[in-house]
């Protein structure tokens, strides 16, 4: 779908699908969440390797552990 071989993606961030048309307001909204360790819904112009768009509709939800400390995240 992006145009990407897993091996091109394997331990990259999400950031290799970003460009200019993507949204930094939509993006600093996702970084304050996960520092806050909140849900954040959010839709992102993203680009394939070939430079083509998609539109991407992120909901980030993190997972704690019993005493409250968080784990992971879940998208």
């Amino acid at each position: 779908f992006t145009g990407y071989r897993t091996d091109e993606l394997v331990g990259r961030t999400p950031r290799v699908f970003q460009g200019a048309g993507t949204d930094r307001a939509a993006l600093d909204r996702v970084r304050e969440a996960l520092a806050r360790r909140q849900r954040v819904q959010v839709e992102l112009l993203n680009y394939r390797k070939d430079g083509s768009l998609f539109w991407v509709e992120l909901d980030i939800a993190p997972i704690v552990d019993d005493t409250g400390r968080n784990t992971h995240w879940i998208s």
